[in-house]
């Protein structure tokens, strides 16, 4: 048994063991062996990645919708969070005399973001127990990994 620091990699006979992990989850664990192509390992059972794989097996469908409705939901709160957060950002002075200020075209109400925040968690911590990441898609968790 070994313990490293987030990104590890992990000698095994014949290669070695690639693992990462944000705060939602495990984000790539690979086994790369001296020799041949790398593969993703499966989910050690009894997890939650597990479980989300064996949905995925047994109910297709309704793992597609699942993994659908996450897609939209961070796509939306991309879309809407971006000029939300420009104008955050440049409202605070220091930035607003280097570059100027910008005002949102979108104004949500507060109810409305707090359900969005939370939607994109749960959207998020899908897409991990999937071990599914796109830079883009994915970009408001990218704050997890700093």
């Amino acid at each position: 048994m070994a313990t490293a620091e987030m990104p590890a990699r992990l000698p095994v006979p014949g290669g070695r063991i690639e693992v990462d992990a944000g705060l939602y989850g495990i984000t790539r664990i690979h086994l790369v062996p001296d020799s041949g192509p790398e593969r993703r390992l499966s989910p050690v059972p009894g997890t939650l990645e597990h479980r989300r794989a064996r949905l995925a097996r047994r109910r297709p469908g309704v793992s597609r919708a699942i993994a659908v409705t996450a897609v939209l939901i961070l796509a939306v709160n991309l879309v809407l969070a971006v000029p939300q957060g420009l104008e955050l950002i440049t409202a605070q002075p220091r930035v607003a005399e280097l570059v100027g200020t910008f005002t949102s075209p979108v104004s949500l109400p507060a109810w409305l973001n707090a359900t969005l925040l939370v939607a994109g968690a749960l959207a998020a911590t899908e897409r991990l127990l999937t071990l599914r990441r796109n830079r883009v898609l994915d970009a408001e968790t990218l704050w997890t990994g700093l």
